[in-house]
């Protein structure tokens, strides 16, 4: 599945104030902490919308890492994260894709 993105400009309208920013992670350390997600995504807000857009981080060359490598614990508490701040689960992007995982996820326990 692939999205369209949005250009830093765009980003820009969309994007919280930078001391907002800081405060946001700092005041939800514990969801950011039980998503397991690596310094770099949370290095800048660029970084984190790069990410949400495309649940990775592939054209910094310091990363990896896919969303797809969470467990899903860890996936819950990302899609926890998002919902502290709307803005975040947009249109697009990861914050749907976690959704389906666990709809998923669940289903499959209800199962056995």
């Amino acid at each position: 599945m692939s999205f369209r993105g949005r250009g830093k400009k765009q980003r820009k309208e969309w994007r919280v104030p930078a001391h907002d920013w800081t405060a946001w992670l700092k005041e939800h350390a514990d969801l950011v902490a039980e998503s397991s997600l690596p310094p770099s995504v949370l290095e800048s807000e660029d970084h984190w919308w790069d990410f949400l857009e495309h649940g990775t981080l592939y054209h910094h060359e310091d990363t990896s890492f896919h969303v797809g490598e969470l467990s899903i614990k860890e996936k819950a508490a990302l899609l926890s994260l998002l919902m502290t701040a709307p803005i975040y689960m947009g249109q697009e992007g990861i914050g749907w894709d976690l959704i389906r995982d666990l709809i998923v996820a669940v289903k499959q326990c209800e199962s056995l």
